[in-house]
């Protein structure tokens, strides 16, 4: 089991991969946008890899930090 200190910090980092993944992932589409050899495709493609990369492995960080704390509780 993980010291409590530690639990909130990996939570917080969670929380802000999750949050902060999508707003990175329109920035890029931004930035790809104003490039001037513009494809849609290309730029689409990286946005939501980094969208759904970033909710996945967040999401997995969150779900184990909450498993942890689950098992400390009944223990």
């Amino acid at each position: 089991m993980i010291s409590a200190k530690l639990r909130n910090v990996l939570s917080a980092a969670a929380m802000m991969v999750i949050i902060g993944g999508p707003v990175l992932a329109v920035l890029g589409f931004l930035a790809f946008a104003l490039d001037s050899d513009f494809r849609a495709g290309l730029a689409l493609g990286g946005a939501l890899k980094i969208f759904f990369g970033s909710l996945i492995g967040g999401g997995c960080l969150r779900l184990l930090t909450s498993i942890d704390a689950r098992l400390e509780a009944r223990s």
